[in-house]
């Protein structure tokens, strides 16, 4: 990986980085307001990374924040205490009940003052052990094995969080 720092990213670029990274990239695809989303494998899931706060450079089509995602829909609508129960102990990412019920998962990140690649690939890292974890914590809640406490990070991404500051 690369110590360059970057300030905005295209989605060509986080594509490249998540694909160096390990993980799947199934498809690259506009939103209803025109802007890239990309689609990834990460823990067996389809996620997508959105892109918000376009730099000022309208050709290249480059942005200052992306939002890692998840959403899943079940056969019944999801209870809002699952993401209050989640956000109790956890401030990774947000976790919410969408508008059609489903559960659904966010990490934001931004890119403005610069950051390196490799902070990028981290993230994405992270965002896989935690979307593991959310993941187990929904079977848990689903199970009724959920007693409230905090489900463990693998150490590998408690390490990574450090790197994060950067």
């Amino acid at each position: 990986m690369s110590k360059k720092i970057i300030s905005k990213i295209t989605s060509a670029e986080l594509l490249d980085i998540i694909r160096e990274a390990g993980f799947r990239v199934a498809e690259e695809s506009p939103t209803e307001a025109g802007d890239p989303c990309l689609c990834f494998g990460s823990n067996g899931y389809n996620c997508y990374a959105y892109f918000y706060t376009q730099a000022p450079d309208e050709e290249q089509r480059s942005y200052e924040r992306v939002v890692l995602a998840f959403g899943l829909k079940g056969e019944k609508a999801y209870s809002s205490e699952i993401p209050n129960a989640w956000g109790r102990n956890r401030i990774f990412g947000r976790a919410f009940v969408g508008t059609g019920g489903g559960v659904h998962f966010e990490h934001l990140f931004c890119l403005r003052g610069g950051v390196s690649v490799d902070n990028i690939a981290t993230h994405i890292q992270l965002w896989d052990a935690y979307l593991g974890v959310f993941l187990h914590f929904l079977d848990e809640m689903a199970n009724g094995s959920y007693e409230g406490a905090s489900c463990q990070v693998p150490s590998e991404a408690a390490a990574c969080g450090s790197a994060m500051q950067n």
